[in-house]
């Protein structure tokens, strides 16, 4: 339903920052919440990329902060992929355009901040020059 644009925005973010809640509790897996997360690979909204990007960026100071080595590279690992390909999908570019409207700005200036953490890659660099 997700992918299929049957749920609105503000609802898909309001998932997101439950499963995300639900984690941090210790009543979902982290591995389950990083295949709830999957399925939003390629999300084109803001709002629901708001609720990704703390979901994303709390779940990478919890693991940061205690997980064994190999989990925390195996979610780099993960988070680089799903917000570079998620980058791509929003097809933004780098600079704003004049058809932008505002949260495509915004959208536009949170996934280069997700994309400068987490999937630094020489081919995003060249890109962005």
């Amino acid at each position: 339903a997700v992918k299929a644009g049957k749920v609105p925005p503000a609802d898909r973010a309001s998932l997101v920052m439950d499963a995300y809640a639900l984690a941090k509790a210790g009543l979902l897996a982290v591995d389950d919440l990083l295949r709830f997360l999957a399925g939003f690979c390629g999300e084109k909204d803001y709002t629901a990329w708001d609720a990704l990007a703390q979901a994303l960026l709390g779940l990478q100071k919890m693991l940061m902060g205690g997980a064994p080595e190999d989990m925390y590279k195996r979610f780099l690992a993960f988070a680089e992929d799903f917000v570079w390909r998620s980058w791509e999908s929003a097809d933004l570019g780098w600079e704003a355009r004049p058809s932008d409207g505002h949260t495509d700005g915004l959208l536009r200036g949170l996934l280069m901040k997700l994309v400068s953490k987490f999937a630094a890659k020489p081919a995003w660099a060249d890109e962005a020059r």
